[in-house]
């Protein structure tokens, strides 16, 4: 599916500034109808909260993607998070993720209870509490 496709795809609420990579428009066509977002610099960048809560499917966040709300993942089958992940609040409780990349922004709160994290990388950046 092109971006032109794509554009109808999302109901008119695609503002692209370059063409998105294939990664991000798989995530675009499977995940964020009626929501707003942008494909800038490398990045997908998603107006407001994406929730996935209790999804029982393979769920793969692109890489670079940025979410300026919430990205609720709690319960949900995802097994990893990509590299290039900046969110404004990130909960992932009762997943089986077992590692944060390296280089996650979180704005506030990262809520990580009932997984098998056991540390958090150096480089990861958190703003408000980690819910552990």
């Amino acid at each position: 599916m092109d971006n032109f496709n794509l554009k109808k795809f999302v109901e008119g609420k695609i503002l692209l500034k370059e063409e998105m990579s294939s990664e991000h428009n798989d995530f675009a066509k499977k995940y964020l109808k009626g929501y707003q977002f942008t494909s800038e610099g490398g990045k997908l960048i998603v107006k407001g909260n994406i929730n996935l809560k209790n999804k029982k499917e393979n769920i793969k966040l692109p890489n670079n993607l940025t979410v300026d709300g919430q990205l609720l993942l709690s319960g949900s089958d995802i097994k990893e998070l990509p590299s290039g992940l900046k969110v404004f609040l990130l909960s992932i409780s009762s997943t089986s993720i077992r590692r944060l990349p390296n280089d996650l922004k979180v704005e506030q709160n990262l809520i990580i209870n009932n997984t098998e994290i056991d540390k958090i990388p150096k480089g990861v950046e958190i703003g408000g509490n980690i819910f552990l």
